[in-house]
C-alpha cells in the first residue's frame, strides 16, 4: 500500500512540474508564399528583406495551407516575444527539408532544399534564436503531396518551450502506454479464453496503435539521433499497416458471410504491406511515398469491411451491435482521418485516435460484462462445489459405514494384484492388518502346492479383465485361518482409472449355507461347454453345490477337484488334441495359455465341446463326462508310468479315492463315475 501511495504522489508531482513554465507562445497564423525565391550565396539583410518585401504573401491561420506537390514554401512568422534571452523557435513537424533566415542570415538548415532535396526524416526541430529577433522566415522544400508546417510551432524561452514540449510528449507517451497494457491484457485474456480469438487480434491492434500514437506524436525522434529518423518513420508507417490489417482481420472475424472474398482481401492487403516497403528499401520509391501508396490503397478495403459491419449490424445480438458499433466507428473516423492527411485538411484532433478510443471501449465493455458474468458464474460454482463437497464428505461417510460394517470382503488392489486397503470383514478373514505382502493370491484357498490350476485360472480371468475392462464375477475358494477347509465364496472386481494409475476394487460375497438343501430330493442336469477352462470352476460348484446334504465338505472338495481335472483333460486332450509332450513343453516355457487360445481359435478344433451330465439321488450321484476327441486307450491305464503321465496322476488318483465307480466307453472319450453314500 504505501508503494502505491509514494507511487501516485510522484506521479502527481511529475505531471505537476509538466505543468509549470514560463512565458511560451504557440504559433498558428502568419503569411505564406508558395513559390521558389532565387537567393544568391552573398546576399546581404538589406538585400534579403527588400526581396522578402516584393513577395506576394498570403495569410494563413492554424496552420492551413494549400496543398502542392513538390513545391519551394516560404513562410513569415511574428514573433511575439522579441527581448526574451534564450528564446528558441520548436517546430514539432515540418515535410521535410528546411532552412531558417533571421534578419537576412541563415541560422538553420536541415535536409537539402535543392531540387534534388532526398527525405532524411521528420524530426522535431529546436532552433536557437537570436536577441531582438521579431521576425523569422522559413524556406521548406519537400516532395510530398503536402508542404507546410504541422502539429506544434512553438516560441519562448528554452526552459519553457521544452516544459511545453515535455507535456505534450509526457501525455502521448502516457496514452500509448495505457493502450499497449490494455492489448497486454487482452491478449493474456485470450491465451486464458481461448475461445474467442478476437481478443487476440484486439490485442495485437492495440499493441499497433500505441506504436503509431508516439511515433504519430514526433515524441519518439527526440531520442535518436537525426541519422535514424528514416528507419524512425519506416517504423512508424509498418505500425499503421500492420494495425490497419488486424483491424480488417478482426472485422473478418466479427462478420458472417464471405469468406472466400474476406479472405482474399485479406491476402492481397497482406501481400502488399509486405511488398511495399521491400520496393521502397531498393529505392524503386521513397519510404513517405510508401505510407501514400498504402493509405490509397487501404481505402477500398475500408469501404469493403464498413459495407459489410453495416450489414451485420441489422440482423446481431445486442453484444455484437455493441463491437461492431466500435468497429464502424473506428473504419469512419480513420477514413476522414486518413483523406485529411493525404488531401492536407488540417484537423483539430486526431480522429483514429477518438475512433480507436471509441472502438478499444466497446471491447472493453464486453469484456467487463464476460468478466462480471463470469463472476457471477464463479459464485454460483463456488456454492455448488460446496454443496458437492458436503454431499461428497457425506456420502464418503456413508459409504465408510456400509463398506467397514459389511459382511463382505472389500478391498482394492493395484494391477500387481497386491492388496492396498480392505474392509473389517476382509482383515477378520486374512488376520492382517493390511501388510505389504498380502495379494489375491495368498488368501485362495489351493489344495496342495501342485495345485495351480485355480490360481491360474484367477489370474487369467484378472489380466482379461484390465484389457477389455469388463468387470468380473467369478466363483473361488477362500482360506479360512478357523479351519482348513475352503470357504466358497464369489469373487467381483471392476477396473478404477485414475489417470495412469489403475487399481481394482473387489468384493467377496461369501456363499453361506443354502437353507433349501435339507428339502433336496434328486437332481438331473446336463450342461455342454466350450472349450474355456475358465468356466470348469463355476461348473463344479454347481454340479457338487447340493452334495452337502449327503457328503462332508472336505470329501464334496476332494470330488469336486477331481471333476474339474477330468474336465479340463476332456477340453485339453480331447477336444484340443493337446499332447503330454505338447503340454509339458508349454508349461515349462511358461506359454501353456497361449497353446490353449491358438487350438481354440483353430477352426478344427473350435465347435468341438464337453458334455457334463449328472444325476444327484438320496443314495449315489453319477456323472458323466464326453468330449469330441478320439479318446485315448483306456486299457493301458493300467501301467503306473501311464498313470502319472495322464492328468500328471493327480485327478484320476483323486478319482479313485473319492468315486465307487470309474468306467469308460469303447472310444475313451466318455467316462461315467459314480459317488455312493453311506457306505
Amino acid at each position: 500500500m504505501k508503494i502505491i501511495i509514494h507511487g501516485l504522489l510522484f506521479l502527481f508531482i511529475f505531471t505537476t512540474s509538466l505543468l509549470y513554465g514560463s512565458v511560451v507562445e504557440s504559433l498558428g497564423e502568419g503569411f505564406y508564399y508558395n513559390s521558389d525565391v532565387a537567393l544568391s550565396e552573398g546576399i546581404t539583410s538589406e538585400e534579403f528583406k527588400k526581396k522578402m518585401s516584393t513577395l506576394q504573401w498570403q495569410s494563413f491561420t492554424n496552420l492551413q495551407m494549400p496543398s502542392k506537390m513538390n513545391s519551394h514554401l516560404w513562410i513569415r512568422l511574428k514573433v511575439p516575444y522579441a527581448d526574451l534571452p534564450h528564446e528558441v523557435l520548436y517546430l514539432q513537424r515540418v515535410d521535410h527539408n528546411l532552412e531558417i533566415f533571421v534578419n537576412g542570415r541563415k541560422i538553420y538548415k536541415f535536409g537539402d532544399v535543392t531540387d534534388g532535396g532526398k527525405f532524411i526524416g521528420s524530426p522535431d526541430h529546436y532552433i536557437d534564436l537570436p536577441t531582438n529577433c521579431d521576425e523569422i522566415y522559413l524556406h521548406i522544400y519537400s516532395r510530398q503531396h503536402t508542404i507546410g508546417l504541422y502539429e506544434t510551432v512553438l516560441v519562448g524561452t528554452k526552459s519553457a518551450v521544452i516544459t511545453q514540449v515535455n507535456r505534450s510528449q509526457f501525455l502521448s507517451y502516457l496514452q500509448s502506454i495505457i493502450i499497449f497494457f490494455i492489448g497486454l491484457t487482452l491478449i493474456l485474456f485470450y491465451c486464458f479464453y481461448s475461445r474467442d480469438s478476437l481478443y487476440g487480434t484486439v490485442g495485437l491492434m492495440s499493441i499497433f496503435f500505441s506504436l503509431f500514437v508516439v511515433f504519430r506524436s514526433r515524441a519518439v525522434y527526440s531520442l535518436f539521433p537525426p541519422e535514424y529518423n528514416q528507419a524512425l518513420f519506416f517504423i512508424h508507417c509498418a505500425s499503421i499497416y500492420l494495425f490497419a490489417l488486424f483491424l480488417f482481420s478482426y472485422i473478418s472475424e466479427l462478420i458472417k458471410g464471405y469468406k472466400i472474398t474476406k479472405q482474399a482481401i485479406l491476402g492481397l492487403y497482406w501481400l502488399y504491406a509486405f511488398l511495399v516497403p521491400i520496393m521502397a528499401s531498393f529505392k524503386l520509391f521513397s519510404y513517405e511515398k510508401s505510407f501514400q501508396y498504402f493509405a490509397i490503397a487501404i481505402l477500398p478495403g475500408a469501404n469493403f469491411f464498413m459495407f459489410l459491419t453495416v450489414k451485420q449490424f441489422r440482423n446481431s445480438k445486442k453484444e455484437i451491435k455493441v463491437i461492431i458499433t466500435g468497429a464502424l466507428l473506428l473504419s469512419m473516423f480513420g477514413m476522414i482521418d486518413l483523406f485529411a492527411h493525404y488531401f492536407g485538411f488540417p484537423m483539430p484532433i486526431y480522429l483514429l485516435s477518438v475512433g480507436f478510443f471509441l472502438f478499444l471501449g466497446c471491447n472493453l465493455y464486453l469484456v467487463f460484462k464476460r468478466f462480471s458474468n463470469l463472476n457471477q458464474q464463479v459464485k454460483v460454482f463456488h456454492t455448488n462445489l460446496l454443496l458437492a463437497y458436503n454431499n461428497l464428505a457425506l456420502s464418503e461417510k456413508k459409504y465408510r459405514i456400509l463398506v467397514e460394517s459389511s459382511k463382505d470382503l472389500i478391498f482394492t488392489m493395484d494391477s500387481d494384484y497386491t492388496v492396498l486397503s480392505m474392509n473389517r470383514a476382509m482383515k477378520k478373514n486374512t488376520g492382517s492388518l493390511l501388510q505389504n505382502d498380502i495379494t489375491i493370491r495368498s488368501i485362495l484357498y489351493q489344495e496342495s502346492d501342485k495345485d495351480r490350476l485355480a490360481l491360474n485360472i484367477l489370474t487369467e480371468r484378472l489380466e482379461l479383465m484390465i484389457e477389455t475392462g469388463e468387470p468380473l464375477s467369478l466363483r473361488i475358494q477362500l482360506k479360512s485361518i478357523n479351519s482348513t477347509e475352503p470357504i466358497n465364496a464369489i469373487l467381483n472386481c471392476q477396473i478404477m482409472k485414475f489417470g495412469d494409475k489403475i487399481e481394482i476394487m473387489g468384493r467377496i460375497i461369501v456363499i453361506n449355507q443354502d437353507e433349501l438343501v435339507k428339502y433336496f430330493e434328486e437332481e438331473k442336469q446336463t450342461y455342454k461347454l466350450p472349450n474355456l477352462i475358465s468356466l470348469t470352476e463355476d461348473l463344479t460348484h454347481r454340479i457338487t453345490r447340493n452334495l452337502v446334504k449327503y457328503l462332508p465338505a472336505r470329501e464334496i472338495n476332494i470330488l469336486r477337484v477331481g471333476l474339474r481335472e477330468i474336465i479340463i483333460n476332456s477340453i485339453e486332450h480331447g477336444n484340443l488334441n493337446i499332447s503330454f509332450e505338447e503340454k509339458s513343453k508349454a508349461l515349462r516355457e511358461n506359454s501353456y495359455y497361449h497353446l490353449v487360445s491358438e487350438r481354440q481359435l483353430s477352426e478344427k478344433y473350435k465347435n468341438t465341446t464337453v458334455t457334463v451330465s449328472y444325476s444327484i439321488t438320496s443314495s449315489k450321484a453319477e456323472y458323466w463326462i464326453s468330449d469330441n476327441g478320439s479318446g485315448f486307450d483306456y486299457k493301458d491305464y493300467s501301467t503306473q508310468a501311464y498313470k502319472k503321465e495322464l492328468f500328471n496322476g493327480r485327478g484320476i488318483k483323486m478319482a479313485e479315492t473319492i468315486f465307487d465307480t470309474i468306467e469308460y466307453n469303447n472310444g475313451g472319450n466318455t467316462v461315467y463315475l459314480v459317488k455312493k453314500f453311506g457306505l
